[in-house]
């Protein structure tokens, strides 16, 4: 008989946390082995070339990076993605709940980082694949093109009651074909200045879609969520690609914490005492569903139903917002349960006077 005695060799990788602290002129990376202790840190440019050199010679495999969310994180964290076996984008809110430092510095920050990182203690935001950021882009943009063009129509419209100027009564809207032809007549200087940005910024707005890849990827939860009371295309199509997927809320009250429509909550022993909404989270959602709420209490049904009895005890708007919170409760539930909007609460509701 023979016997065979087996020898197994454990290699053992050791792993590298990079924190980077990112400003709009530099970056400040720190790096920490697995016991804590500062393998390398400094400050670099705001460039991938930068902070290649700055990890030079650490191996990808090895390697784990997290960086705070800020206006220029997208093209630092898709380098990262692809150089270090896990990147994570950090929410700088929550990040700072966990810890908080009475110094605070760049050096500090990034080494807080590092450090939450070893432990397993970061605060991730969501990133949305690359199409999906892009389709992003394009929807933010035409918001951006529309608060422009209604900043221009608002000062057309100061200019005519300054200068104690009425429109015909045969139309109500200043800015249509025949709008427009009787507001050139009028041959005012300033009012002519607006018109022709207005006309190019409406023809960017027209146009912008036509550039929108990746759309129709959210062909059918769009025309689902249009199924409900006051909401359109347009406000569809930025719910959407502010949620993107909505298996990521587990409950319809975390999709509205990310809303940032969830009132805060004071508690101090056993009271609780509840305030203002947070406001924290997609800034851009929030007003799709606001501006969707305002329209729908205006029509029959149960979202009209709520705002008036709110309104009886409630300040107007925090009767919208409670409107605005019950749509997103029902489209967390749409989407989930791929369900379209159902029509079967009170028909009309009459509003009581005084």
């Amino acid at each position: 008989m023979f016997s065979f005695l087996y020898v197994f060799e454990v290699i053992y990788v050791e792993r590298y946390f990079a924190g980077l602290d990112v400003h709009k002129e530099f970056i400040y990376a720190t790096v920490i082995d697995e016991k804590r202790n500062v393998f390398r840190e400094g400050k670099i440019s705001c460039s991938r070339e930068a902070v290649e050199n700055f990890l030079t010679g650490i191996p990808s495999t090895q390697l784990e990076a997290a960086m705070e969310a800020c206006g220029i994180w997208t093209q630092l964290y898709d380098y990262l993605e692809t150089r270090c076996r896990k990147a994570v984008l950090v929410n700088p809110l929550k990040t700072r709940l966990i810890a908080s430092a009475r110094i605070k510095t760049d050096k500090i920050d990034s080494k807080i980082l590092a450090e939450l990182l070893r432990a397993d203690l970061i605060a991730e935001s969501y990133v949305p694949p690359p199409k999906i950021r892009a389709l992003r882009e394009t929807v933010r943009q035409r918001q951006a093109l529309v608060k422009i063009r209604t900043s221009i129509k608002n000062q057309i419209h100061a200019i005519l009651r300054k200068n104690n100027i009425k429109h015909p009564d045969h139309f109500k809207d200043i800015f249509t074909v025949k709008g427009r032809k009787w507001l050139k007549s009028l041959e005012n200087p300033q009012i002519n200045i607006y018109l022709k940005p207005l006309d190019t910024i409406e023809e960017e707005i027209k146009t912008i879609w036509h550039q929108s890849k990746h759309l129709d990827d959210f062909t059918h939860e769009i025309n689902l969520i249009k199924t409900m009371p006051g909401i359109g295309n347009i406000v569809s199509i930025v719910i959407m690609t502010e949620i993107v997927d909505v298996k990521r809320f587990k409950t319809p009250r975390q999709l509205c914490s990310y809303a940032g429509i969830t009132p805060s909550i004071h508690q101090s022993g056993n009271t609780e005492r509840r305030g203002k909404i947070t406001k924290q989270g997609s800034k851009l959602l929030r007003w799709a569903l606001v501006q969707s709420a305002q329209i729908a209490i205006n029509q029959p049904g149960r979202f009209q139903h709520q705002f008036y009895r709110l309104k009886q005890r409630k300040h107007r708007n925090v009767a919208v917002t409670a409107v605005a919170r019950k749509m997103l409760y029902i489209i967390w539930h749409m989407l989930t349960y791929n369900r379209p909007y159902l029509h079967n609460h009170p028909k009309q509701v009459i509003p009581q006077m005084g």
